[in-house]
């Protein structure tokens, strides 16, 4: 894949799915008192409506949403810094997002929802390692073409227009 969007998007997406069933087992087994859905639909409701289907289903669409914004910004940072050491910068990068996320922003007041024990920050913490790993290993191996050197650069005109613009 080449374009890094779609790179990061598609990371991003991806890398979220085991996140998302993690941290949902995690709750299950009373390991978390707090899932990403929970916190993220807290961005936008009230605290005693996240669990409800409208509440779970908006919590599910930005989780997901914010995978793919921060797939595209791991898809930079990796063409700019490399992909050697990916899961090492893979895990950096979930690190750096849960403190940022969940650490600076939900104490600031972005969400109503955020974890007070120890134990689910740690699930957390956990959660957005993963993330950043799978991110880093997906960006890495599915944008092969990005990270080989720069493709030649095509103008964008019409066909018949092409054979008039000068080969460097």
């Amino acid at each position: 894949m080449r374009d890094r969007m779609m790179l990061g998007m598609t990371a991003g997406l991806l890398a979220n799915v085991p996140k998302v069933m993690v941290g949902h087992a995690a709750k299950a087994r009373r390991l978390a008192s707090t899932t990403h859905r929970e916190i993220a639909a807290g961005m936008f409701m009230d605290s005693t409506m996240v669990n409800m289907p409208a509440g779970m289903m908006l919590g599910c669409v930005v989780d997901f949403a914010l995978a793919s914004l921060y797939g595209v910004l791991a898809a930079f940072a990796l063409e700019r810094v490399g992909r050697d050491y990916w899961p090492v910068k893979g895990a950096m990068l979930g690190y750096s997002l849960w403190t940022f996320g969940i650490g600076v922003m939900s104490r600031l007041g972005a969400t109503k929802v955020y974890p007070l024990s120890p134990q689910t920050n740690w699930v957390l913490l956990g959660n957005h390692l993963l993330w950043g790993m799978l991110t880093a290993g997906l960006i890495s191996h599915l944008g092969e073409d990005l990270f080989s050197g720069r493709p030649e650069k095509r103008p964008n005109l019409p066909r018949r227009l092409r054979r008039h613009v000068r080969k460097r």
